[in-house]
């Protein structure tokens, strides 16, 4: 099989929008002061579930399948994919992947949102074990919305750090603390 450097020449359309909303992210993240690498090798970017990392130590994947709706107030759905298909584990479930965060982004705005990969996996198990009925596809895929304005462990990307005069105050999440919550037996049935 061929390797593409890009998710374009790998997944065709669907691989393009990710490609897009990687390139926005690290955009996004550089304006803010942040060191990023995006690295285009099979095993960080298939293997691995690593589309970006930051600082030099913290990796996150980019899914880029944020639906923004306004209504009463606003709804940020973010599909989080449980399994892939019947065999195969999704992005969540994978014990491959090696990402500590997951940075969801809007195709159609400029919102994005960034949250502890363990910390959705707790909120996923929560929803499995409460009985909720997951979205289903043809292809034996399953996963749930769920809308990251509502999340408390769910941050906008513009706010995990705040600068205050030449220092930058980083806030976000310890990503150490939350590893150890959650162990690589995440398992969905």
């Amino acid at each position: 099989m061929t390797w593409h450097k890009n998710a374009e020449g790998r997944h065709g359309k669907l691989g393009a929008k990710g490609d897009k909303g990687e390139t926005r992210v690290v955009e996004k993240l550089s304006s803010m002061g942040y060191k990023v690498f995006n690295p285009q090798d099979r095993v960080n970017q298939a293997k691995k579930g690593i589309d970006v990392i930051i600082n030099d130590k913290h990796k996150a994947n980019v899914k880029t399948n944020v639906s923004m709706v306004e209504n009463d107030s606003l709804c940020a759905f973010h599909f989080v994919e449980v399994k892939a298909n019947e065999t195969k584990p999704g992005w969540l479930t994978n014990p491959r992947y090696e990402s500590d965060y997951i940075i969801a982004v809007s195709e159609s705005s400029d919102d994005m949102y960034i949250y502890p990969i363990n910390r959705m996996r707790e909120y996923v198990q929560r929803r499995i074990n409460r009985g909720d009925d997951m979205k289903v596809f043809k292809n034996g895929g399953r996963g749930f919305y769920a809308n990251l304005e509502n999340l408390d462990f769910v941050d906008r990307l513009e706010d995990i750090a705040y600068t205050v005069g030449d220092e930058k105050i980083d806030t976000s999440i310890d990503t150490e603390f939350f590893m150890s919550l959650v162990k690589d037996s995440f398992a969905v049935s």
